[in-house]
């Protein structure tokens, strides 16, 4: 139900759900794209118990992307789920006191889908074409293209980008001829597949080994609270393994009577869009699901600075590993 505090945080570009326990910590902790099933790590963390079973109060809001890291940084929230791109650019761009204190995505969600009568089928085929990214450049899908493009040795001005969205609708403009191909996620491939189109794709993390995406803190609060970030991320932990072992629209179900998911409607097709990320999530092994796999963030730190985009700090100088390992 809406009441004036969300009415207000709504206004703001933000959505809040009220605090429902009084435990000795309040934090905040915001998803960067709404309400929806994919971030259902913090949201269920929340419905499911496990923050308050970490002596945890928290309150759990919703913004846009880059928006997350400035609320961050300004502490009106203590912890964000973001992408590696973004943490490594804000820090190297604006000198953001930022560190990663876990990964949950370890390899690129990042798909680049094109259709079998056209297809892109490497990264030199794209090559004089024009790729749909999802959102305008500068956001995560084209720094991802931009850098392998870079790292591949194909000049940007030899790629159009153009913004085509990240829906199964956006393989229309594919069949129209007015993309060649556009960068989705594997749950959007799952629903164009289940349509019975034809499809041609591949994951950026054949040519880029990058982390994804990543929870993030303060410097100070790691440094100042550590009890508190390994508590938060033992309940992350505690939520994961909940998804990957109980049935999903249990879950969806629980956290809608909390925040106001959307993509619901269609419960069967929520959770196949939710089960294609797990395999993500265990890229690099069971025995790195939630660690910083340090040779991912070597490489991506190095892709970066081949793009000019990091400077020369070393990748160690972004993530711990200590909170995720002291979670167990």
């Amino acid at each position: 139900m809406l009441n004036r505090r969300t009415l207000l945080s709504a206004a703001a570009g933000l959505a809040v759900v009220p605090k429902r326990s009084q435990a000795a910590d309040s934090i905040g902790v915001m998803s960067p794209f709404g309400f929806t099933p994919e971030f259902s790590d913090l949201f269920n963390a929340y419905s499911g118990g496990h923050f308050s079973r970490q002596n945890i109060n928290a309150t759990v809001l919703a913004t846009h992307g880059a928006q997350s890291i400035q609320q961050l940084v300004a502490g009106r929230v203590q912890f964000i789920r973001n992408t590696a791109i973004d943490l490594i650019r804000a820090v190297n761009t604006q000198n953001l006191p930022l560190i990663a204190i876990g990964t949950l995505t370890q390899a690129s969600a990042f798909v680049v889908i094109s259709s079998a009568e056209r297809p892109i089928a490497s990264v030199e085929d794209l090559r004089g074409k024009v790729v749909g990214i999802q959102s305008q450049v500068g956001g995560a899908s084209s720094t991802y293209l931009q850098l392998l493009l870079v790292h591949n040795k194909i000049k940007p001005d030899e790629v159009t980008m153009q913004v085509a969205g990240n829906t199964p609708g956006s393989f229309e403009l594919v069949k129209q001829g007015r993309v060649d191909c556009f960068i989705g996620g594997p749950d959007i491939l799952n629903v164009l597949n289940g349509l019975g189109e034809k499809t041609v794709a591949w994951s950026m993390d054949r040519y880029i080994k990058l982390p994804s995406q990543i929870y993030v803190t303060t410097r100070d609060m790691a440094e100042g609270n550590p009890d508190l970030v390994t508590r938060f991320m033992r309940a992350i932990r505690a939520s994961t393994h909940e998804m990957l072992t109980t049935p999903l629209p249990a879950i969806f179900e629980r956290e809608s009577k909390d925040f106001e998911m959307t993509g619901l409607k269609d419960m069967a097709a929520a959770v196949a869009a939710e089960q294609a990320f797990f395999p993500l999530w265990t890229a690099e092994g069971e025995q790195n699901m939630l660690r910083n796999v340090p040779e991912r963030w070597t490489s991506g730190v190095a892709l970066m600075r081949e793009d000019k985009l990091a400077d020369d700090r070393p990748a160690e100088y972004y993530y711990t590993n200590r909170f995720v390992d002291a979670s167990v």
